[in-house]
């Protein structure tokens, strides 16, 4: 749907960019008459290959640091623990 605007916004001296789109309810009409489901999907396989790659590397990153920090903790806690004679 941002493509069918982005693509309004640059037809500006159309007859056609003046008289729809104007809306996104406009959009969403257009969109479900002229491409059905599948417009609505147009372009999600190139955003996913720009995201996914980053969110990986995010995902990967969290875990480890979420388990060293886990390990620490109880690291600590061991310590603790030895040091008082508990």
């Amino acid at each position: 749907m941002r493509n069918h605007l982005r693509v309004n916004a640059r037809q500006n001296d159309s007859v056609l960019a003046r008289t729809h789109h104007r809306t996104i309810p406009s959009t969403i009409a257009h969109t479900w008459t002229h491409e059905g489901l599948a417009g609505f999907y147009r372009g999600l396989g190139t955003n996913l290959v720009r995201v996914l790659p980053g969110t990986c590397v995010t995902f990967v990153v969290y875990e480890n640091l979420a388990w060293l920090l886990k390990r620490a903790a109880s690291r600590r806690e061991a310590r603790a623990r030895a040091g008082t004679g508990s």
